[in-house]
């Protein structure tokens, strides 16, 4: 059984690695804030480290970029949800 959940995490690492590769591919240097270059690189130097690492320092490492993403975009939503996130109130009362 643990080599079907090995892969399956090493699947879903690897997806999620490639999709903030991506989003880090799509933002434009003095257009895009450094904090959100930092929030990405952290987040990705923490998947790649679950990737290469031994499994509980692997994990560390993804925790780790996970710690690194919601810190740097805490002073965004410091004053509540920032631009952009918020629904409309009709929107929710319809859910």
């Amino acid at each position: 059984m643990t080599q079907i959940t090995d892969g399956l995490a090493i699947m879903l690492i690897s997806v999620a690695l490639w999709s903030v590769l991506c989003r880090v591919n799509l933002m434009h240097h003095g257009i895009t804030r450094p904090v959100v270059f930092l929030q990405h690189a952290g987040l990705g130097l923490g998947l790649l480290g679950g990737l290469i690492l031994p499994a509980d320092w692997g994990r560390v490492a993804i925790i780790g970029g996970v710690v690194v993403f919601l810190l740097c975009s805490a002073g965004r939503w410091r004053q509540g949800a920032p631009l952009g996130t918020r629904a409309a109130p009709e929107s929710i009362s319809e859910a």
